[in-house]
């Protein structure tokens, strides 16, 4: 289920001119014509998402937004998070692979864990509210975190994560993948949640192996 949230959406910069480092890892989810999720480039072939944003509809390939236009790049295979819970979006994390390599910068994953206000950002997909999904464009919003047991709680911010956003990166100031947003509340304007990424864990790494 992709939009598990409905969205309430601001425009901070959506485009498709080039990006920075960070920002160039981060990539829209294609379903047919359809941008329905985001992810992160995390190694050459391998783009981490929302386990929610592939099971049970698996998307077709990955769209990198560069200066000449949208690149697609097709997925080859899917693996959810061996802990993964779709009730309670429990381990809210899957890795797809591309059937070529990305062309970009994977982001580097951070081990340190997340304090408490920390400013982190997010980069997302996900369409204004009331159109199309083909309007879908690159947006960006500054979050400060909250960390719970097994997620980020993101709050302080114009801009939230919501619908289409689902498996976008959240990073920290340094352009470290921190986290992976897995859910809001229902309009998208108090709180969003992002599945925590640090390379000690077992079941991430599990799920990064090739």
């Amino acid at each position: 289920m992709k939009r598990v949230l409905s969205y309430a959406w601001l425009a901070l910069g959506v485009s498709c001119a080039p990006s920075p480092p960070r920002e160039a890892a981060a990539v829209a989810l294609v379903y047919g014509d359809a941008v329905g999720c985001s992810g992160v480039v995390v190694a050459a072939r391998t783009v981490l998402t929302a386990a929610h944003c592939v099971a049970p509809e698996r998307p077709s390939a990955v769209r990198f937004a560069e200066a000449g236009g949208a690149r697609d790049v097709a997925v080859r295979a899917v693996r959810l998070h061996r802990d993964f819970d779709p009730s309670l979006l429990r381990a809210d994390l899957a890795a797809l692979e591309l059937a070529e390599a990305a062309g970009v910068r994977p982001s580097p994953l951070r081990e340190r864990p997340v304090g408490v206000g920390e400013a982190l950002r997010f980069v997302g997909y996900g369409p204004p509210a009331g159109t199309d999904a083909r309007a879908a464009g690159r947006h960006e919003g500054v979050v400060v975190a909250g960390p719970t047991a097994d997620a980020l709680r993101l709050t302080g911010a114009l801009l939230l994560p919501c619908a289409g956003d689902s498996g976008a990166p959240v990073f920290d100031g340094e352009g470290r993948l921190v986290g992976v947003v897995s859910r809001g509340d229902v309009r998208c304007l108090r709180a969003a949640w992002a599945m925590k990424v640090r390379p000690s864990d077992p079941g991430l790494r599990a799920l990064l192996r090739p």
